[in-house]
């Protein structure tokens, strides 16, 4: 991690955004990713412990959607462990209507994808993960609308491979 000054949330230049926060200065994680994050469209694959900010990092994502896509959609998808039953349904309905996407123009206005939890893409759920994201890159393909991937998760040990599948470009030093 690069040593920065903490960036203070002034940097999102809009007051309705700064408002939403308590705290005056992002952490480390956040202050590292903020300008690829609230800046750039590109595909996004944060590994970070539990509680260190990742929600926030997803709600930059999501303030550059709002601010340079009026009109398009964020799909957020947080499987929560305690409520892994009603989370795999939910996936399974966005499968199910993403399927059908040439017919349903609020899944063509789709401009990102956020997964919180993508390491379960290697557990049982994670095939209908997988789905959703090959089934994002191949609308995204057949439209001239190109869909945002950010992918939240704790430590992954194949986060290599997780990012190239993702399209996650490796950073030039």
């Amino acid at each position: 991690m690069l040593d920065l000054q903490p960036l203070p949330v002034t940097a999102l230049r809009c007051p309705e955004y700064e408002s939403l926060y308590k705290f005056t200065h992002f952490n480390p994680i956040q202050t590292q990713i903020f300008h690829t994050l609230y800046h750039s469209d590109t595909n996004v694959l944060l590994g970070a412990p539990t509680g260190s900010g990742k929600t926030i990092a997803a709600e930059l994502a999501m303030f550059r959607v709002f601010n340079q896509y009026p009109g398009s959609k964020v799909v957020y998808i947080a499987p929560l462990k305690a409520l892994v039953r009603e989370r795999i349904e939910d996936w399974k309905k966005w499968d199910g209507v993403s399927r059908s996407w040439q017919n349903r123009s609020y899944v063509q206005n789709v401009a990102i994808l956020i997964i919180d939890e993508i390491h379960l893409l290697g557990e049982d759920r994670g095939p209908v993960l997988e789905v959703i994201v090959s089934r994002t890159n191949f609308i995204s393909s057949h439209t001239s609308k190109s869909v945002r991937v950010v992918g939240l998760s704790t430590a992954l040990a194949n986060a290599r491979d997780l990012a190239d599948w993702l399209g996650i470009n490796r950073p030039t030093c």
